[in-house]
């Protein structure tokens, strides 16, 4: 459902986990982007299915310059039927100067990104499929 975000995310193509572990605090899922990198994922907080917290155990060589880490954090919640999702992307920048006039512009066309994601997902579960 995440389909680019160049040259940040080119697009997720898979994610994957250890092989026989499960979704937990601590364990490093690696995701496969679309111009063939691979970054890989730490959980930091999982409390199934209501949020998650992760943040970059490796990042694209892009990411790298830019910043010295990032974290995602997705939360859903219910209320009359419906499920609200809730999905935070913090961006802490190397220090330099460039970084910190970039980040303010790439978290903006980032929400934009993520947005286009979740509208995927919404699309998706409501087909049925």
């Amino acid at each position: 459902f995440f389909n680019v975000f160049f040259p940040l995310i080119p697009a997720i193509v898979e994610i994957t986990f250890p092989p026989k572990s499960k979704v937990e605090v601590g364990i490093i899922r690696t995701v496969k982007l679309g111009d063939g990198s691979i970054v890989k994922e730490r959980i930091l907080e999982h409390n199934s299915p209501y949020s998650q917290t992760y943040d970059m155990a490796e990042m694209n060589s892009i990411q790298k310059i830019l910043f010295s880490n990032m974290q995602g954090k997705y939360t859903l919640s219910e209320s009359n039927g419906l499920i609200a999702v809730n999905w935070d992307y913090t961006f802490f920048p190397q220090k330099s100067f460039l970084s910190f006039l970039l980040v303010p512009l790439v978290a903006r066309a980032f929400r934009r990104a993520m947005n286009r994601c979740l509208k995927k997902v919404k699309v998706f579960h409501e087909s049925g499929a």
